[in-house]
């Protein structure tokens, strides 16, 4: 059954995964500040969950400095679902 996604105004490169049903998208924490911040909250959660939080180094990476790019699997209300930080 296809479910048509709904529209998330997404500005960065972006495209809709339809097995998933979820808007995966490229930024930086510059171009996406809010969308970053909502990023390390959800991966500060998940980390404190498997009790390994002093491996996300939370205060190294705030400023997103050290984060060339991420990447964010968006459900249809724009709630961040996962994503991966790329350094460098």
């Amino acid at each position: 059954m296809y479910i048509r996604p709904k529209r998330i105004r997404i500005d960065v490169p972006s495209y809709f995964d339809h097995p998933s049903q979820c808007h995966i998208l490229a930024t930086t924490p510059t171009r996406s500040p809010a969308l970053w911040t909502q990023f390390l909250d959800g991966a500060e959660e998940s980390y404190r969950r498997h009790d390994v939080t002093p491996a996300l180094e939370i205060s190294a990476i705030r400023d997103g400095g050290t984060t060339a790019l991420f990447f964010a699997a968006l459900d249809r209300t724009g709630t961040i679902l996962g994503g991966v930080r790329v350094q460098g």
